[in-house]
C-alpha cells in the first residue's frame, strides 16, 4: 500500500502533468502552473454553478415550473427587490415591477423588461418559483453545469467558465497574470502559495544568479528566496481563511512559478 504523502505527490503530479496536456489545446498559450494551480478551485465552483436559489420581497402573486427553456408553465406578477445565488456568470439581484406568462416555449411578458426585473432562467435549468402574496421563492438546477462539473476532472470546459482557462465567456485580460478577485480567485491563490511556494528558493536563486553571478544566486539568493518562501506560506494560509471575502492578490506576482511574468515583489496586505 503507498504512504498517504506518496499518494498525495502522485496525485498534484497528475494534476500537473493533465493541466500542461489540456493548456496545449487552448485557444491561447496557458501558464501550466496556473492550469494546475486553479484546477481544484475550479472545480469547487463548478459545484457551486449547479445550484440556483433565491428570494425576493414585494407584492407577489403566481408560479411557474420549467424543464428547460423547452418545457414551462406558469404565470406571475410581482413588484419586488430580490438576491439569488445563480452561478458565476448570471446577475444575481433584481429589482422592479414585472409580469409574465408561459406555455413551453411561448412566453408573454411585460413589455420594456430586461433580465434584471426577474430571476435568472436558463436554457438547460430546472426551476420551480412560488410568489405567495409578500415572497417571492426561487430554486433552480442547471443541467449544463452537472456536465460542466463532470467534464472538468477530465480537462473540458464546456460552459467556458473556468478561471484558468480563457473561454469565449471570460473577461477580456491575461489570466496568466491577473485571475481576478473574487473568492474562488483567492482560494485558488492561497492553495498555490501554500503547496507550490517553496519554488521561490530555486526561482530566487536563478534570479539573482542571472543578475550577480553564480556567488549571488547561491548566497543572497538562496536566503531571499526563503524568506519569500515562508513569506508565501503564511499568505496562502490566510487567504483561504479568508477566501470568501475575496480581494486583489496580496502578493504580485500572485503565484510562484509564473513564466515571462517579472519577479520583483509587490506585497500588499489585504
Amino acid at each position: 500500500m503507498l504512504s498517504r504523502k506518496l499518494r498525495v505527490l502522485f496525485a498534484l503530479l497528475f494534476v500537473a502533468m493533465h493541466s500542461v496536456a489540456f493548456a496545449q489545446t487552448e485557444k491561447k498559450e496557458v501558464d501550466p502552473a496556473v492550469k494546475a494551480l486553479m484546477y481544484i478551485p475550479d472545480r469547487v465552483a463548478d459545484v457551486f454553478d449547479i445550484f440556483n436559489i433565491g428570494l425576493a420581497v414585494g407584492p407577489s402573486i403566481g408560479a411557474e415550473v420549467a424543464i428547460t427553456e423547452y418545457v414551462a408553465l406558469g404565470a406571475y406578477t410581482v413588484n419586488e427587490a430580490g438576491l439569488a445565488w445563480t452561478g458565476r456568470n448570471n446577475p444575481s439581484s433584481h429589482e422592479g415591477q414585472y409580469w409574465t406568462m408561459t406555455l413551453s416555449t411561448m412566453r408573454t411578458e411585460m413589455e420594456d423588461t430586461d433580465f434584471t426585473h426577474y430571476f435568472h432562467r436558463g436554457k438547460w435549468q430546472v426551476r420551480a418559483q412560488l410568489a405567495l402574496l409578500i415572497v417571492h421563492g426561487y430554486l433552480g438546477i442547471d443541467i449544463k453545469e452537472i456536465g460542466d462539473f463532470i467534464t472538468g476532472w477530465f480537462g473540458f470546459d464546456i460552459s467556458e467558465d473556468d478561471y484558468s482557462s480563457y473561454g469565449e465567456k471570460q473577461l477580456d485580460k491575461d489570466y496568466d497574470t491577473i485571475l481576478g478577485t473574487t473568492p474562488m480567485h483567492r482560494l485558488g491563490r492561497g492553495f498555490g502559495n501554500l503547496l507550490f511556494g517553496i519554488w521561490e528558493i530555486p526561482q530566487n536563486m536563478m534570479d539573482v544568479t542571472n543578475d550577480q553571478g553564480p556567488a549571488g544566486g547561491a548566497a543572497y539568493g538562496l536566503w531571499r528566496g526563503i524568506g519569500r518562501f515562508l513569506v508565501r506560506e503564511v499568505t496562502g494560509v490566510w487567504e483561504i481563511i479568508t477566501f470568501p471575502k475575496g480581494g486583489e492578490p496580496i502578493i504580485m506576482p500572485e503565484y510562484p512559478w509564473m513564466d515571462h511574468v517579472e519577479h520583483n515583489w509587490d506585497y500588499s496586505w489585504n
